[in-house]
């Protein structure tokens, strides 16, 4: 069982450059498979038809396993995965004494923004605000 990690800024912006990659991976993977829904070829054979459909559902199954291995890994590593489509990713973490999550949305070059465990991506606000209070 994988257990909630909890990170500071620091330590989920050193992850980043791992989580981007396997985001990257996992979109790509969503892609291929949006593809594959779309395409239906069909012979005039009856054996081949049924040919293809085996071999068509053998890649579909394999882009599933694939796909559902990256979100693995992404979440053994800590990252809270809430939106695959979009990459939208959240890091537990702890302020004042309060669960937050550092929020992430691939392709963006940093984690900027942070919400409380209650709020939501339209509740993100700056990290500079915490880095301030942490200055205090």
């Amino acid at each position: 069982m994988i257990k909630k990690k909890y990170f500071t800024l620091e330590e989920a912006r050193k992850l980043l450059p791992e989580v981007k990659d396997l985001l990257e991976e996992l979109i790509h993977i969503q892609v291929k498979l949006e593809l594959s829904k779309q395409v239906d070829i069909s012979y005039d054979d009856l054996f081949k038809d049924e040919y293809n459909h085996v071999i068509e559902g053998l890649r579909y199954h394999t882009l599933h396993t694939e796909f559902f291995s990256v979100l693995h890994d992404l979440m053994k590593k800590g990252a809270f995965v809430k939106d695959t489509a979009s990459g939208l990713v959240d890091f537990h973490s702890k302020f004042q004494g309060k669960e937050i999550f550092l929020c992430y949305q691939y392709p963006e070059d940093d984690i900027a923004f942070w919400h409380g465990a209650g709020e939501g991506f339209t509740g993100r606000k700056p990290v500079e605000m915490l880095e301030k209070e942490q200055e205090l």
